[in-house]
């Protein structure tokens, strides 16, 4: 191939911010228009990245160049056409900058020497503490300006207002206070204007058919993006069709959010979107991810970039996760009707789904949030269900309804397990893959002696967590407990009732025992923590259940006999042996104090009788 013919390929142009952004939008009045590639990916970058690649256009840094591809001219002939190949994070900035410039400011552009004049002239301390709160204070003041004209507010006279009424001061009596903060925005307006600066922009006109490769090579080459991002190269002439409403809404909202900002995406009107359109496998794929994660957020969390989508369906489809870039030809090579896969996709999940749910959807107030499980976990649990359940036409396999049946016991079981013993931390590819297709693992009871070391492992840990101040209860803890409430709490009492996780010896309590003291402890272990009715919760405050009781029964409130009878349901409830158990003894000048080695054996026995209660409700065997 010669130099010349290489050369003709790819012209090197440059155009102005206000050219490009214009190109990009789309403008009527301008001689050329930008459109997306369906395989252009969805926009990842955070308003970070999007702040510190807009400053090193104020600054005239280096930003590399865009990579359009010549289309030609629009059926009006008065627009030249082009697709972005690469650069949708870059441009997507700057047109959001030309249309929102003062929200683009940072702390470095907040100079110390304005910072301190403010102080000074406010009779502020120059602190820098008092400092950083001006400079903070000033960078959410410019973004609440619209633009930098009079009619924005944006002024020396309007700051210096804000000022005033922010800090209680009164600034605005200094004329040439107000003159100073005028030259100070003129300085920032000046310093936003990059209409005029000058973008590199490479133009292709070769082969169409290569683009997706050259944009999955710029990228592997550049900017680091997920696998799935560069799917959306790759597979984008992997043409399906969907019968599935929400994975077609899921996609529309993908390339809405392109089209509001004034991108238009080539070959597509997604208003036309409908179960007679084709889709690139990614696109697919995508909005399968996004069905997951609003239809089951309990397994799946709320990922926008739809990963669980390309996980789940490469595992089922019989390939390790390294292997997912095979998924397309897998599909093509068996024929695989995509929809028909979807359907049996969703089965598997739904079983799972089924043997977790009753207990992942038991809610405590004051627990972590988010998902308990690491991605893989869920992943490879619903892979060998998949696996297991249907043969390779997705026919449902003989041995499923006796198989069913043994999972709805091991499943939950693995599920804490590996969670309480840290299965998945740092675990990868590999781990999943071998207990989708090798292992037998999820097929198999777990012993009494595995579960009292994974619990033994736990406690340990607990108990070398110690503090002075309260510490969050960890995820291990409460799924737990979410395991021992499941048998306890009915789905309806936890929709009429709310519940609050509570330490049975208070915090306050204890922290007024480090402090006597001056020993640290594992105030969150799982020993002292249980689930409480909110109204009890509430009304009992720093006393334990038993003291709170007792002091009704004093007052007059209920009689002995009450008293005794609903104290023995709270214990019974939060899994504690007596009532005597929650009765601080204190010792002689601090009688409201647990005394540290006290309080250590109260966790340590309670800890045992949650653990004797999981072997019951579960029937774990000796």
């Amino acid at each position: 191939m010669n130099k010349n013919a290489i050369s003709s390929r790819t012209k090197v142009s440059v155009w102005s911010v206000d050219e490009l952004v214009g190109a990009v939008t789309n403008e009527p009045s301008r001689e050329k228009w930008i459109v997306i590639p369906p395989f252009q990916r969805s926009i990842v970058w955070k308003d970070d990245q999007r702040k510190s690649f807009i400053d090193s256009v104020k600054r005239g840094y280096p930003i590399g160049s865009l990579l359009l591809y010549t289309i030609g001219t629009d059926e009006s002939r008065r627009h030249s056409l082009y697709s972005l190949v690469d650069g949708l994070q870059r441009t997507t900035s700057l047109v959001d900058y030309q249309g929102h410039p003062t929200k683009y400011f940072q702390p470095n552009d907040i100079t110390a020497e304005i910072t301190s004049d403010i102080a000074v002239s406010l009779g502020l301390e120059a602190a820098a503490e008092q400092i950083s709160s001006i400079q903070a204070f000033i960078l959410s003041w410019l973004e609440s300006r619209p633009g930098f004209e009079e009619i924005d507010k944006y002024s020396g006279y309007h700051l210096g207002v804000a000022l005033d009424d922010y800090y209680s001061t009164n600034g605005m009596q200094d004329r040439d206070f107000i003159d100073r903060l005028g030259i100070f925005l003129t300085g920032l307006r000046n310093q936003a204007k990059i209409s005029d600066v000058n973008i590199p922009v490479l133009i292709y006109g070769g082969d169409r058919s290569t683009l997706s490769n050259i944009f999955e090579r710029l990228n592997n080459a550049g900017t680091v993006l997920s696998k799935y991002q560069v799917f959306a190269a790759t597979w984008s002439d992997e043409a399906v069709s969907i019968s599935d409403d929400a994975i077609i809404e899921a996609i529309k909202s993908r390339y809405n959010k392109l089209e509001k900002l004034g991108y238009q995406i080539e070959g597509i009107d997604t208003e036309l979107l409908d179960k007679s359109s084709r889709f690139s496998l990614f696109d697919f794929l995508f909005g399968f991810g996004k069905k997951l994660s609003d239809a089951y957020p309990i397994l799946f969390g709320s990922k926008e970039d739809g990963a669980n989508g390309f996980l789940v369906a490469t595992v089922c489809a019989g390939l390790r996760i390294n292997e997912m870039a095979e998924l397309a030809a897998k599909i093509r090579k068996r024929k695989i009707d995509i929809n028909v896969f979807e359907s049996k996709i969703i089965s598997a999940i739904e079983f799972v789904s089924q043997q977790l749910s009753p207990i992942l959807t038991l809610e405590a107030i004051g627990g972590p949030s988010g998902r308990l499980h690491a991605e893989y976990q869920i992943v490879s649990i619903i892979g060998r269900v998949f696996f297991r359940r249907y043969d390779e036409n997705f026919q449902e396999q003989s041995e499923w309804n006796k198989l069913s049946k043994l999972y709805a016991t091991t499943i939950p079981q693995h599920y804490l397990f590996d969670i309480i013993s840290e299965q998945w931390r740092g675990s990868g590819d590999s781990k999943l893959g071998d207990l989708v297709f090798d292992s037998n693992a999820y097929e198999s009871t777990i012993s009494r002696r595995t579960w009292e070391a994974a619990f033994e492992q736990m406690f340990s840990g607990q108990m070398e967590k110690t503090t002075r101040q309260r510490q969050p209860v960890d995820k291990a803890t409460m799924l737990f407990l979410k395991y021992i409430y499941a048998h306890m709490i009915s789905v309806h009492s936890n929709q009429s009732t709310t519940y609050e996780l509570e330490h049975l010896i208070p915090i306050a309590r204890l922290k007024a025992s480090v402090e006597n003291y001056n020993q640290p402890l594992p105030m969150s272990a799982a020993g002292n923590v249980a689930l409480l009715r909110e109204d009890l919760n509430r009304r009992k405050g720093d006393r334990t259940i038993t003291e709170y009781i007792r002091s009704q029964e004093d007052a007059g409130t209920i009689t002995h006999d009450n008293a005794e009878s609903v104290l023995a349901d709270y214990l019974d409830f939060t899994i504690v042996t007596n009532s005597e158990a929650l009765v601080i003894p204190g010792e002689e000048g601090s009688p409201d104090i647990p005394p540290p080695d006290w309080y250590l054996k109260f966790v340590k026995a309670r800890f045992d009788k949650l653990k004797a209660r999981f072997y019951r409700d579960y029937r774990i065997a000796d």
